[in-house]
């Protein structure tokens, strides 16, 4: 037994082992005024008010992570018909972050934050999603919202 604990300290010596710590908010803690939402087991599904209101903003207020870490990847859990997300935003307390536009992303997606060094120093963080639909019959329903350090 001590044979294979040394053998184990020994392969944890060589390899780095990393874990990554992710954040989330359901699709359901969704805020915005600028559609109509119904909130169905955890997600959010939205649809424009009308005709001539075919895009804005909903924002997802999460947990802080963990002090002292970067921001890697922002995670994006959805479905939708005729519709896109155009643009995300992070913000640390009221800082904004980071931003990345012409998306044009139909359905669940992964966006990289790592090469901008965005280093958590504390506080709350929330992602804003620019929606645009195509028609007022159109619908995006979002799963989930995640932050990986």
């Amino acid at each position: 037994m001590a044979r294979l604990s040394l053998i184990t300290a020994q392969l944890i010596q060589k390899q780095q082992v990393t874990m990554t710590t992710v954040i989330s908010a359901s699709g359901n803690s969704a805020v915005t005024s600028s559609f109509i939402i119904t909130y169905t087991r955890g997600s959010t599904t939205m649809k424009p008010r009308s005709a001539t209101e075919l895009s804005g903003w909903i924002h997802f207020p999460m947990p802080g992570g963990t002090s002292g870490e970067c921001l890697d990847n922002l995670m994006v859990d959805f479905t939708s018909q005729s519709a896109t997300i155009k643009t995300v935003m992070v913000y640390l307390g009221s800082a904004n972050v980071f931003e990345e536009g012409n998306l044009g992303k139909t359905e669940t997606f992964t966006v990289s934050m790592s090469s901008r060094k965005i280093l958590h120093s504390g506080g709350g963080i929330s992602v804003s999603i620019e929606v645009e639909f195509e028609t007022v019959e159109a619908w995006l329903s979002i799963s989930s919202v995640g932050i990986a350090f």
